[in-house]
């Protein structure tokens, strides 16, 4: 159930030098099919903090401007009544905060500004899953270990996998709906650029038998590595085993009216179509995140992304722990996409030179091949 589309910018809204504090308000009625679900309420990408009322009670808050988050709000809201919902965003684009083309560059995207919904839960649900795939015969054999994550009521629940046409039941680790096993592909189809082979994937929660959760989805099986040259004696990056030249292009793709949303799907197919039209194999994501959709058409098309992560400026331990947010949520959320052939971890106004030391590493710049 959409009831609120992104809103770019929307904190400042005809000044897009605003910097503060924004308030979101709308009333929607629950659905009466909704009784014995849980109510999640879904915010696409919200910049910076946001903190949610549903009917005067605070639900849930979150930092980080990226990616989304989910409320359950199934306490607060009941099925077939109104409800009252509020958000309030915060963003003064400080210099601690993951940025990037908000440091005075390009247009802000800060407040809501990714679709909001209303999501209809069973009474236990897939919160979210993991692939990690283990390419080591290549064309022969792909062993494709499944992490799932379970939320809601856990109790006499079960969760079934089917990647293609290969299924498999996941074991019940016993660590709070934590769900694991492998499904093994023979004579995987293997993803590329040239060759974007996609699976389809199929999730299912059941509950006592019954079926109470079906997420459907996709994926693709790639390696990447690195091995000498043939005949040289420097490494390569390899795409399945086999040596790649990359070619690609800095993907700054600004929208007037979206910023970072694009017009309509058509466009976002046209642009990932032409870098491929013209000869590119892969873009570099330039310091944001990029939404959901256009990753898929990176993944249907062949382009395989190198994702430059949101830059800040001021190096301590508060900017690292903003990062970190940052980070980890984007992961959790790409984490299917086979697109992915590396990362910018760190780029940040500070000097390089001079950059200052924070925990465990540097603030500077640092490249990643995944």
């Amino acid at each position: 159930m959409i009831f609120g589309a992104f809103v770019p910018n929307t904190i400042g809204f005809d000044n897009p030098k605003y910097r503060g504090v924004a308030w979101y308000a709308r009333t929607v009625t629950i659905p009466k099919t909704w009784n014995a679900k849980h109510i999640g309420l879904v915010l696409g990408a919200v910049d910076w903090e946001a903190k949610v009322w549903i009917n005067g009670v605070e639900a849930g808050s979150r930092i980080g401007g990226y990616t989304p988050f989910a409320v359950d709000i199934t306490k607060y809201a009941k099925s077939g009544e109104e409800a009252f919902i509020v958000v309030r965003v915060e963003d003064f684009v400080s210099n601690e905060q993951p940025k990037g083309k908000q440091s005075g560059w390009y247009t802000g995207t800060s407040g809501i500004w990714q679709t909001a919904y209303l999501e209809g839960r069973g009474n236990a649900y897939l919160d979210r899953f993991e692939l990690i795939a283990d390419l080591e015969n290549h064309n022969k054999q792909a062993n494709v270990k499944v992490n799932a994550y379970i939320g809601g009521n856990k109790k006499d629940i079960s969760c079934q996998i089917t990647i293609g046409s290969e299924k498999a039941e996941l074991k019940n680790t016993g660590k709070n709906g934590f769900f694991s096993g492998t499904v093994i592909i023979d004579n995987p189809k293997l993803w590329s650029p040239s060759e974007p082979e996609l699976y389809d994937i199929v999730v299912c929660i059941k509950q006592n038998g019954k079926v109470i959760d079906k997420v459907q989805s996709y994926t693709g099986l790639r390696e990447i590595s690195s091995a000498k040259a043939p005949g040289k004696d420097y490494k390569h990056i390899c795409l399945n085993g086999k040596p790649i030249y990359l070619l690609g292009a800095l993907q700054q793709f600004f929208h007037p009216d979206g910023i970072y949303q694009y017009p309509n799907d058509q466009v976002i197919r046209h642009d990932y179509a032409y870098a491929k039209k013209i000869g590119l194999n892969f873009l570099r994501i330039h310091i944001k995140s990029e939404i959901p959709r256009a990753l898929y058409w990176a993944d249907k098309l062949g382009v395989m992304i190198m994702q430059d992560l949101p830059n800040f400026e001021s190096c301590n331990e508060i900017s690292q722990k903003n990062y970190e947010i940052v980070l980890r949520n984007t992961i959790a959320r790409d984490f299917i996409h086979p697109l992915f052939h590396g990362a910018i971890l760190m780029k940040t106004g500070v000097s390089w030179a001079k950059a200052t030391t924070v925990a465990t590493g540097s603030c500077g710049f640092a490249t990643c091949t995944a």
